[in-house]
């Protein structure tokens, strides 16, 4: 089955915080990275561009939220994407948070 980053997007919007809704996220994931590495990409290759339609659906949406000072809006933004693994490997940490608020007070 061939899956797209939308469908990535939709997996997390029906993330709840239980281990059984990342179930769906993790499927589609596992097929879009293995897909990616059987066609000769590497791992790191593979993630990127799912982290990056990530951070392209949540990014401006927390900073919106920081900006309004609407610390529930933005943490369960954070909450939501803090749990994102892919091979293993957590998709955000600190570091991004970090960047995402040194983008939200330049702008």
């Amino acid at each position: 089955m061939e899956y797209a980053y939308g469908d990535v997007i939709n997996a997390i919007e029906l993330f709840d915080s239980t281990p059984k809704s990342l179930e769906t996220f993790n499927r589609i994931t596992k097929v879009i990275v293995d897909n990616k590495i059987r066609a000769g990409k590497k791992e790191s290759e593979a993630i990127s561009p799912i982290k990056s339609a990530i951070t392209r659906r949540y990014k401006d949406e927390w900073i919106a939220a920081y900006k309004k000072r609407d610390k529930k809006a933005y943490e369960a933004i954070q909450n939501k994407l803090k749990f994102l693994k892919v091979n293993g490997k957590y998709l955000y940490n600190s570091k991004d948070w970090g960047n995402w608020l040194k983008d939200a007070k330049k702008n």
